[in-house]
């Protein structure tokens, strides 16, 4: 009696330890998707720092002086941030990308003045793609959090909405030099209108993923996603407005008169949506684990 009695309480215990333990693990994998989570935004809020600093720096060098007071906003604005970043996750420090984006960005903001204008947009388009690159890299890192972003389809934030935001901010560079300079080259109008026509398409695909049967899963893990439809079509709306702006004012006959401040505005209102949709979806995802 004594025997069984002592083997039913050594299970009991073991039971115990071993609830114990998977709640533990359990609770030590959320802490871990938070962090990386956190990091993600980060470094996306990063990138819409730099994304806004090409711009500014483009309308400066073409001639426009108004916009230097915040592109040095900017620049302090940038390296709280990259501090911020590299305490929250000192991990990145060891990825060999991460490193050669902060190399770069070291000596770009230093001699950003001394760039031709075209080259300074180049410059940052090349780090700007190192950024997207880190952000999916580090994004299916994790495979749980990576798991529940593919079948849910919210992956699709990783890597095609984070595109679109720097197709329409290309487009925002480029035209925003434009209006500053006062005049547009064939190359650049060129290149606007093959932004343009990416844009479309590009928002067009996304509002498809967003229709998916994937986002109908999101719902089995409490996420729940209407309002992002919602948010791609009012990106689209504010993307028709740019881009009838640019094919009547940037690539036609008529002198540029607009300012480089409500140019880069106008850019940046069709920008802003798709912001929303990350920031909110990032949040979800949080609150999902944390619970």
């Amino acid at each position: 009696m004594i025997f069984w009695l002592l083997v039913s309480v050594s299970i009991m215990f073991g039971g115990l330890c071993m609830h114990n333990f998977l709640r533990i693990k359990q609770r030590d994998n959320n802490l871990k998707i938070c962090r990386c989570l956190n990091k993600l935004e980060r470094l996306k809020n990063l990138l819409n720092h730099i994304q806004r600093h090409r711009g500014l720096t483009s309308a400066c060098l073409q001639g426009d002086q108004t916009v230097r007071v915040s592109v040095q906003s900017s620049l302090v604005s940038l390296d709280v941030q990259w501090r911020e970043l590299t305490i929250a996750a000192p991990e990145l420090l060891e990825d060999s990308l991460f490193e050669g984006i902060r190399s770069h960005w070291d000596s770009l903001k230093l001699r950003w003045e001394n760039q031709l204008p075209k080259n300074n947009i180049n410059q940052h388009n090349r780090l700007i793609n190192n950024m997207l690159l880190l952000i999916e890299n580090h994004a299916v890192q994790d495979i749980e959090l990576s798991q529940i972003s593919r079948s849910t389809g919210l992956d699709v934030i990783w890597k095609e909405l984070l595109e679109t935001i720097e197709t329409i901010g290309q487009t925002r560079s480029i035209g925003v030099a434009m209006v500053a300079a006062k005049r547009s080259s064939p190359i650049d109008c060129i290149q606007l209108k093959f932004l343009i026509e990416k844009i479309n398409r590009r928002l067009t695909e996304l509002g498809c993923a967003f229709e998916s049967d994937k986002i109908f899963v999101a719902k089995s893990y409490g996420i729940h996603m209407e309002w992002s439809k919602e948010l791609v079509v009012t990106a689209k709306k504010n993307a028709d407005v740019l881009s009838s702006f640019i094919l009547n004012n940037l690539l036609s006959d008529r002198d540029i008169s607009v300012s480089t401040e409500e140019f880069f505005e106008l850019a940046s209102d069709a920008i802003e949506p798709l912001d929303t949709i990350f920031d909110r979806t990032t949040e979800l995802l949080i609150k999902l684990h944390s619970n």
